[in-house]
């Protein structure tokens, strides 16, 4: 009779837990680009009384007994299917029609999220006004504008000079002057990961990877100090020209040789950067090509703060294999290193291990489309809902009989000896 009381308390914990998530659906029946959950139960060890026998000549085979010992819950998997859509004619809302999400940036790194309720703010930037943080896409470059979907992802901008703008499915974002000439301004950029349901919700209907949604094929902005006390940037989303060189994941940086003039070696306190990024990866490979001068010893990584052992190296060839995690890694290259002359390139390419998933325009790399003036509903349905909560409120008050029907049996079970 004590087991089952203890069976019993694990199904009460079990269905409130599958409450729990149906409330959190309901709340957020109204909530934009919201993904329902599901509950799913898993059954917990068993005790077996009896384990299997094989057959023999002159009998057959029996079958383990066991007595399972309750249930837990394995897993609350949100659901990634398509929200119904919503007609708002506010040419900033816009909706996702198949997969992908959009990018936010802030100052912490990138954000993803289904929710396509935006706004400009005071300089034209098209951004999240919950959060501030700017939605990434490709900037329109040259005369006459173009897009380079190559480019560093940098936020979408829209001047007050243009009377009105359009955003068109592929995710073009156009200008319209008051004499009725339209410019290119820009193109929303999509990332698509490999298993979106890996990924982790952290409030404000953002998402951060995690180590089992891989990752999208995007680099966030960072900086890195070598020579001179001379900011070279190394992994760039958003920033163009000589000193900023553009990065992809997995990444090959190429530093313009207009950054060093002269052969320079490091020395000192100059030779050590820091390299914040937000990857769920387990290894990564730095390779350098450090000009004529080449590499005199071996780099020194930390990841935040802590020294990571270079499980491989080729110090001809600059490359080395190691062990991290997420966080800020430091690399500190040894004092000898000379940098790469006026005509020369100095290449830094790091390498992280995991899935990479697709990261470009709608409608391109299996990437759905977007649909201005539009935004997507959350995905919860009532009457889904209403049924798993009579199923939760029947399973607890099911498992709570077990319990007062084990306590009235225990009861009768002292009540057979009498007290004088």
């Amino acid at each position: 009779m004590i087991g089952s009381l203890f069976t019993a308390i694990t199904g009460l914990q079990g269905f409130q837990q599958m409450m729990n998530v149906v409330a959190n659906n309901i709340a957020n029946a109204d909530t934009i680009g919201f993904k329902s959950s599901n509950t799913v139960f898993d059954t917990m060890l068993s005790q077996t009384i009896r384990g299997a026998g094989a057959p023999t000549a002159a009998n057959g085979g029996t079958d383990p007994n066991q007595v399972g010992l309750g249930v837990e819950v394995s897993q609350v998997s949100p659901i990634f299917s398509q929200g119904g859509a919503e007609t708002t004619g506010n040419p900033t809302d816009i909706m996702i029609q198949g997969n992908g999400m959009f990018v936010l940036q802030s100052n912490n790194g990138l954000y993803y999220t289904r929710n396509g309720a935006f706004n400009l703010d005071a300089n034209g930037a098209l951004v999240s006004p919950s959060t501030g943080m700017a939605v990434l896409g490709y900037q329109a470059q040259g005369n006459p504008p173009t897009i380079n979907t190559n480019a560093p992802l940098a936020p979408i901008t829209i001047p007050s000079t243009y009377s009105s703008y359009s955003i068109a499915p592929d995710g073009a974002v156009t200008g319209v002057s008051s004499s009725g000439t339209t410019t290119t301004l820009g193109q929303l950029a999509l990332a698509q990961f490999p298993n979106p349901t890996g990924l982790q919700a952290i409030g404000n209907s953002l998402y951060i990877p995690t180590l089992n949604s891989g990752v999208s094929n995007i680099s966030s902005a960072t900086a890195i100090n070598f020579g001179g006390g001379t900011a070279v940037t190394l992994i760039s989303a958003g920033n163009s020209g000589v000193n900023s060189p553009s990065m992809t994941f997995p990444s090959t940086m190429s530093i313009p040789a207009a950054m060093t003039t002269t052969a320079t070696t490091i020395a000192g306190a100059l030779n050590t950067g820091t390299l914040p990024y937000s990857y769920p990866v387990t290894s990564a490979t730095l390779s350098f090509t450090m000009g004529t001068g080449g590499l005199s010893g071996t780099p020194t990584i930390t990841v935040n703060g802590v020294s990571v052992p270079v499980t491989s190296s080729s110090l001809a060839a600059g490359v080395y294999t190691f062990t991290t995690a997420n966080g800020a890694l430091t690399l500190t290259l040894p004092s000898g290193v000379s940098l790469a002359p006026a005509t020369g390139t100095q290449t830094f390419t790091m390498n992280l291990g995991g899935s990479v998933g697709a990261t470009g325009a709608p409608g391109t790399n299996g990437i759905g489309t977007v649909t201005s003036g539009a935004l997507e509903m959350s995905n919860v349905d009532l009457s889904r809902e209403f049924s798993n909560m009579i199923i939760a409120e029947r399973g607890f008050e099911a498992n709570s009989k077990t319990i007062t029907t084990s306590d009235s049996i225990l009861n009768t079970l002292v009540s057979m000896k009498q007290l004088p």
